[in-house]
């Protein structure tokens, strides 16, 4: 399945309005985004030139990486500009960004639960989603570290300090 052609559809107004791929989250976030999208009069305009889905996976996640370069930009009554309502953005329809589009998809429910793109910083759904590879420092495990840090770094002044009193 193309994910990033469904999201790109779906976004820019393209598509059906089908959201039995996305998790609860997700739709939620798309609907607004769309709905922030139509009160200001704007149209997405993003379309994969040269595009590579690098997939893999982690945890409960199948993850595909959209990486390539992209037309991203806004249409306001037909004319094309790279920021929103920015004027001086104006510009030609052409390729302008590279980077990549990032979908989470649940490997047992099926749906996207998390999308990420690295244009403008953008995420719909879950905002933490945990993987295997994400180490999370607990208070102790931190205390610890601390305190290794400050032997090493204080100790060898302390021991100056004595070695002077003597």
């Amino acid at each position: 399945m193309n994910y990033l052609n469904e999201f790109l559809n779906h976004l820019s107004g393209n598509g059906e309005e089908n959201y039995e791929r996305y998790g609860d989250s997700v739709k939620k976030d798309l609907e607004k985004t769309k709905s922030d999208f139509q009160k200001d009069g704007l149209k997405l305009d993003i379309e994969g030139v040269k595009v590579e889905d690098v997939k893999s996976e982690a945890g409960d996640y199948e993850i595909h990486r959209y990486k390539g370069t992209y037309i991203y930009g806004f249409q306001k009554g037909g004319v094309f500009h790279e920021i929103p309502g920015d004027l001086s953005t104006q510009t030609e329809r052409k390729q302008n960004e590279a980077g990549e589009i990032v979908f989470f998809i649940n490997k047992n429910t099926r749906k996207i639960e998390r999308i990420t793109e690295s244009f403008a910083g953008n995420s719909w759904g879950e905002k933490r989603i945990k993987l295997p590879s994400q180490k999370i420092l607990t208070p102790g495990a931190l205390a610890s570290v601390a305190f290794i840090m400050a032997v090493i770094y204080f100790g060898g002044r302390i021991i100056d300090f004595i070695k002077g009193l003597f």
